[in-house]
């Protein structure tokens, strides 16, 4: 897939580039992914602006503790994402298509059970919300690094061989998914504190991303960190994240495109503090206003 999410790299470049600035994550950073994702499942993407809807109410919960008005609008959302994929769900039953849709809908051999409702609108559910808010956060994430560390920004412009490395460690230094809630199947003692089966866990890969004996000096933005892929980010054995390659490579192609096209990379104007807006598990970004020099 490499070749299109370039070429879908480009079109969204182009769409302002003449402006010599732009809102990064509005008109770059939501948009590549989620036209990605939309076309891999195998829907419209003049429809992102109601994914994004549905991923939103998604991560609601996540970010923090809604009233009972707010969690009756987050629920609203669902169900009407529920609904809507209930239908297409049942399309691909009766008309397959070559998308991934179609995949799970038909994923069972003769004499097996189809995937249930519950588990098709389960997978979506990670699907959608994975396709946008973590990926958004990563490409915005990573430029605000490369802003914030110009010696860093000059050092990839001069060796793209740097572009895989470069992705880890902003993963590792930014990390798009904090934290995520697991639940211990047995008894566990850890550092002196018992944590009982059936307990609730916030895991936070965050943390384990700044680990000095893992990773010295953990605090500095380090692009030619010789084990900067032993990050974390992406979760670790049965629960490693699905959609890990695609993120990668939207990533190396948006970044390889970036350096190409656009010279001094600045903001456009400070953000606001904190720049992350609250989330237990999450590390959004609402907005990253950019300026540059286009490059002839």
């Amino acid at each position: 897939m490499a070749g299109h999410v370039d070429d879908i790299v480009h079109s969204l470049i182009d769409s302002w580039i003449d402006d010599g600035e732009c809102e990064f994550v509005s008109q770059f950073a939501l948009p590549l992914p989620a036209i990605i994702i939309a076309e891999q499942l195998g829907l419209s993407r003049d429809e992102i602006g109601t994914f994004k809807r549905w991923a939103d109410a998604i991560a609601a919960t996540g970010k923090r503790v809604l009233n009972e008005e707010e969690m009756r609008e987050v629920v609203e959302v669902q169900l009407e994402a529920q609904h809507y994929l209930f239908n297409v769900f049942e399309d691909r039953r009766a008309k397959p298509q070559n998308d991934i849709i179609s995949a799970l809908v038909h994923a069972h051999k003769e004499g097996e059970d189809p995937l249930s409702m519950h588990e098709l609108q389960n997978i979506m559910h990670q699907l959608v919300s994975g396709g946008f808010e973590t990926t958004t956060s990563a490409l915005a994430g990573a430029l605000w690094l490369l802003i914030r560390h110009p010696d860093q920004m000059a050092l990839l412009r001069e060796n793209r061989d740097l572009l895989p490395n470069f992705v880890e460690e902003s993963l590792r230094y930014e990390s798009p998914v904090q934290g995520l809630a697991r639940q211990t199947t047995t008894d566990i003692e850890l550092n002196g504190t018992l944590i009982p089966k059936d307990s609730v866990v916030i895991v936070r890969y965050a943390a384990a991303n700044r680990d000095e004996e893992k990773f010295p000096d953990s605090g500095k933005f380090d692009i030619t960190r010789e084990n900067a892929k032993r990050q974390l980010a992406f979760g670790l054995g049965a629960h490693f994240c699905l959609g890990a390659s695609l993120a990668r490579q939207e990533m190396i192609s948006a970044f390889d495109a970036l350096l190409d096209r656009l010279d001094n990379i600045q903001l456009a104007r400070e953000l606001p503090t904190p720049v992350h807006p609250p989330s237990f598990l999450l590390h959004p970004f609402t907005e990253l206003p950019i300026k540059f020099d286009a490059k002839k």
